[in-house]
């Protein structure tokens, strides 16, 4: 990390990398910093909605199911060209 007359930028994850899981199910988040091995500087700043963006990268397994998909969002134009869908119990199979 570039340091220029005390200012420096860094992507929040970029160098811990297990920072989705600590975003996730926190909504009070703050941010902390620490020089070296002195005591974390005061006072924390609160971090607004950006680090939920996280969770863009990955979605969940079983997190997406009918009741959050709109009426008519899955589309005949929106399945693979050779993909050939049936019907079933309301359920489109491939």
């Amino acid at each position: 990390m570039d340091v220029s007359d005390g200012l420096f930028s860094v992507m929040l994850g970029s160098i811990n990398t297990g920072l989705t899981a600590v975003v996730q199910g926190n909504h009070n988040l703050y941010l902390g910093i620490t020089v070296g091995t002195d005591t974390e500087m005061a006072p924390r700043v609160q971090l607004g909605s950006v680090p939920f963006s996280i969770w863009s990268l990955t979605v969940a397994d079983n997190s997406i199911t009918t009741a959050k998909l709109a009426d008519g969002a899955v589309t005949r134009a929106k399945l693979a060209a050779d993909a050939i869908a049936h019907l079933c119990n309301g359920a489109i199979s491939l």
